[in-house]
């Protein structure tokens, strides 16, 4: 697959590569960097909302039917979607 190729596939699917690949290369960056920089909060932002915005899309990509629209590898964007929830409930919580 060439470049030509990529951009003129479905929206979705270019979407969701961009925001795989900046998860990757952000998420490094992330865990690495010194808790107390400013590097690391946005980083730790942009990892987020990459992974947000990658498990959403997955959603409108059909490969491997096996539960009428959706496959297995769906399973795992619910899971992410559960434990972003989970996670944003325990940081917005006045203690």
């Amino acid at each position: 697959m060439n470049f030509q190729e990529f951009f003129n596939a479905d929206p979705v699917i270019v979407v969701h590569v961009i925001c795989g690949l900046c998860a990757f290369i952000i998420g490094p960056i992330a865990l690495y960097s010194n808790a107390r920089q400013a590097l690391h909060r946005a980083a730790g932002y942009l990892w987020v909302f990459s992974m947000i915005l990658l498990a959403g899309t997955s959603f409108f990509i059909e490969g491997l039917k096996a539960f009428g629209r959706f496959g297995p590898i769906h399973l795992l964007s619910v899971l992410h979607f559960g434990q972003f929830l989970r996670r944003c409930g325990r940081f917005t919580r006045a203690t």
